[in-house]
């Protein structure tokens, strides 16, 4: 518990660190350049987009620890890896993210809560993108850390699971999720 409160600051306490200078620096120095006013600006958001999720997350994380359940009804799979793919896009940093050939998840509907699920794809996407070097390719496919264990959660709720594998190909390491 100790570590993992430690993890939490640390994670809070770095982009805080980064918007007050941010914040800090264009109060001094904004009006004079705008373009520098416009980057900084984009960081700060950016920053308190980074920190608003890892609450969520938190929260999340909380509510499954208290034995909280999701409301399941039918969810077109499209839907969800659309929405998801859309956010991930913005996080791929040199890292081709490859979708599902149109039409191949249209047809699939499952029992689920379509929020969660969008987020335990960008859990995944996120991790895939994070350890993937550039110029590296990550694929989405409709197969059978904190966000690690947030995505096992939402995957329990659902009846799945989450399983990863490595491969050589070429002489390269390929990693599914």
């Amino acid at each position: 518990m100790r570590q993992f409160l430690a993890d939490c600051s640390h994670e809070l306490r770095a982009p805080l660190t980064r918007v007050r200078s941010a914040m800090d620096l264009l109060s001094r120095l904004g009006d004079d350049d705008p373009e520098f006013r416009s980057r900084t600006i984009t960081a700060a958001i950016t920053e308190t987009e980074r920190m608003s999720a890892l609450v969520r997350n938190l929260l999340l994380l909380a509510r499954a620890d208290a034995g909280a359940n999701i409301q399941r009804r039918p969810v077109r799979l499209a839907d969800v890896l659309t929405a998801a793919v859309a956010r991930a896009g913005r996080i791929g940093d040199g890292v081709a993210l490859h979708t599902p050939a149109a039409g191949e998840p249209d047809r699939i509907v499952v029992d689920g809560d379509a929020d969660h699920l969008e987020q335990l794809v960008l859990i995944l996407l996120d991790n895939a993108l994070k350890y993937t070097p550039p110029p590296g390719d990550v694929w989405l496919a409709s197969g059978t850390g904190l966000g690690l264990a947030i995505g096992q959660w939402i995957a329990g709720q659902h009846g799945g699971r989450i399983a990863s594998a490595s491969t050589l190909v070429d002489g390269n390491l390929s990693r599914q999720d």
